[in-house]
């Protein structure tokens, strides 16, 4: 699978608050997102089955609010010469590159009509974020078509977006 996703906000994009003191104010933002994965089956017998999987998945962000005056997309982020509102305190415009490259495998085991196991691990290296293993573990119990019982114990890192983590909005006064 390949996946590519573009997100951007105009640059004229206005938009009136208390941050811009009630006068015209700008927004930009920008998100692009390359993945590419490569998700496996093997069944290995009539129990049990395995999946496993590769991906790799490259970010670029720009997150600029609460400008004085249109971003110019032919200039870079540390480029734009804006200055916080009523000050001479250049504004601070966050972008961000990033990647992270993950590897799976899942053991599925089906012992009978009533009764499934599933076993598996998950390993993320993310160029912000550093390493991370996260295992899940399962089991299921058909008592009968109305009754289902699962117990599932899993763990999990989700780094945060680039609106999470580069974010603000404000002013000086």
């Amino acid at each position: 699978v390949v996946d590519y996703s573009h997100q951007e906000v105009a640059p004229d994009s206005r938009y009136v608050n208390i941050y811009t003191a009630f006068a015209s104010g700008y927004e930009y933002t920008r998100g692009d997102r390359l993945a590419i994965e490569q998700n496996l089956n093997w069944k290995l017998d009539d129990t049990h089955r395995v999946q496993g999987g590769l991906g790799y998945q490259r970010y670029y962000a720009i997150e600029a609010h609460s400008l004085p005056s249109p971003y110019d997309t032919g200039k870079g982020p540390a480029d734009q010469g804006l200055l916080y509102r009523n000050t001479n305190l250049p504004l601070t415009i966050y972008d961000a590159r990033y990647s992270n490259v993950s590897a799976y495998a899942q053991l599925q085991s089906e012992w009978n009509a009533q009764f499934s196991t599933m076993a598996g691990l998950r390993i993320d290296h993310h160029s912000a974020y550093g390493n991370s293993t996260n295992p899940r573990l399962g089991a299921v119990w058909r008592q009968s078509e109305q009754h289902v019982f699962k117990a599932l114990y899993g763990a999990a890192f989700r780094a945060p977006s680039p609106e999470e983590s580069l974010s603000y909005f404000g002013a000086f006064d």
